[in-house]
């Protein structure tokens, strides 16, 4: 098993090189209302000098208490194409009138778990009111 699993929580707005590389669990603060710039999770991200071809990743918004948050999440686009447009959470998959199926509503309390690819970003909001915090832990490397 990977050292990756045992790694000390790294804040996500602030890791960088090999300590984020090692990160397996990443924390975002959400604004609400506002989308989290597109990210790669460390372990995925080439420019830090990652070697994983894909990972297992699960996302959970919660408010820092303990108390789930429902969230907006767009992985739409693969390979770092840095064109990943802003959630819009009235665009999410299940709506009626959801034409571009632009993003995925994930309900309060609920992880999200979606396959990763290197350089795949994800964008993520939320309109709870107030700010929350976007949990994305590695559930184990695809290439194991």
């Amino acid at each position: 098993m990977s050292s990756t699993f045992d790694a000390t929580v790294t804040a996500g707005a602030t890791a960088s090189g090999a300590a984020a590389i090692s990160s397996g669990l990443q924390v975002y603060k959400l604004t609400t209302g506002v989308a989290l710039a597109e990210t790669i999770f460390p372990l995925l991200d080439s420019s830090l000098g990652s070697k994983s071809d894909a990972a297992w990743l699960n996302f959970l918004c919660d408010d820092g208490g303990g108390n789930g948050i429902p969230f907006y999440i767009l992985a739409n686009k693969l390979g770092g194409a840095l064109v990943i447009p802003v959630p819009d959470p009235l665009a999410n998959i299940t709506a009626p009138l959801n034409i571009t199926q632009q993003c995925i509503f994930v309900p309060a309390g609920i992880e999200w778990q979606r396959r990763f690819s290197r350089d795949q970003g994800f964008r993520a909001i939320q309109n709870s009111g107030a700010d929350a915090f976007l949990r994305v832990e590695l559930v184990s490397l695809a290439d194991e």
